[in-house]
C-alpha cells in the first residue's frame, strides 16, 4: 500500500487520505485532515470578508447560483427543506423580521407598477389601499395561488403582479372604495350616487 508523510501533522498515512492535485500532478503536502482543519481555520478568521465575497459572487452570476441549487436539490432531496425548517426554529425573531421585510419589498413593487392612488378617490395615503380585482374575480385568484394550504394572498399575490408585468385585471383602490365597489354592485358609490346599482345584501 502506498503511503506518504504529512508535511503539517507528521503522521505516514495511506495515499488515499491525501488529495491529489491536478495542476502539479501530483498529491497534496498536507493530508486531508490537516487540510480541513486549516481551511475551518482560515474560515473562521476571515467570516466576514468571505461573507461579503459571496454576496458579491452570487449578485454578478444569479444564473450559477440557480443552477448550483438546483444540483444540491437533485442530489440531497428535502435537505434544503429540513435545513430552513431548522433555521426558522433557531431564529424566529429573525425569520419574522425577513417575513415583515420581504412583504414590505413586493408590496412596493407591486403598487409602483399601478401608482400608489385609488383610482376611483384618488386616495394616496397607502395605509388606505388596496388592490382589487376589476372583474371581481378575487376568490378564484386566490385558489389558483394557493399553494400547500396557504392561502394565494400578499407576497404570493405581489410576485405573481410583478412577474406578469402588472396586469390591467388588477387595480389600486382604496378601501373605502373597494368596499363600496362589493356593496353596490361592482360599482364604487362615487361612480353611483343614485344607488341604480343592484346592491349586494349587506
Amino acid at each position: 500500500m502506498d503511503t506518504k508523510t504529512c508535511s503539517q501533522c507528521g503522521l505516514t498515512k495511506a495515499i488515499s487520505e491525501f488529495y491529489f492535485n491536478r495542476t502539479t500532478h501530483r498529491y497534496f503536502a498536507e493530508c486531508k485532515a490537516c487540510q480541513s482543519i486549516r481551511r475551518k481555520d482560515y474560515k473562521e478568521r476571515n467570516k466576514e470578508y468571505l461573507k461579503e465575497k459571496n454576496k458579491e459572487w452570487a449578485k454578478a452570476n444569479p444564473e450559477k447560483v440557480k443552477a448550483s441549487q438546483l444540483r444540491e436539490k437533485l442530489r440531497h432531496p428535502g435537505r434544503a427543506a429540513q435545513r430552513m425548517r431548522n433555521w426558522v426554529k433557531a431564529n424566529p425573531e429573525r425569520h419574522t423580521e425577513n417575513q415583515r421585510r420581504q412583504y414590505r419589498g413586493w408590496h412596493t413593487k407591486a403598487f409602483d407598477g399601478y401608482g400608489h392612488k385609488c383610482v376611483c378617490c384618488g386616495e394616496s395615503d397607502t395605509r388606505f389601499l388596496t388592490l382589487d380585482h376589476v372583474d371581481e374575480d378575487g376568490a378564484k385568484h386566490r385558489e389558483q395561488l394557493a399553494f400547500a394550504g396557504r392561502r394565494g394572498t400578499g407576497v404570493k399575490l405581489y410576485k405573481w403582479i410583478v412577474s406578469h408585468g402588472w396586469p390591467k385585471t388588477i387595480q389600486v383602490l382604496c378601501y373605502n372604495c373597494n368596499c363600496g365597489r362589493f356593496r353596490n354592485g361592482g360599482i364604487c358609490p362615487h361612480k353611483d350616487p343614485e344607488g341604480s346599482s343592484t346592491r349586494r345584501k349587506p
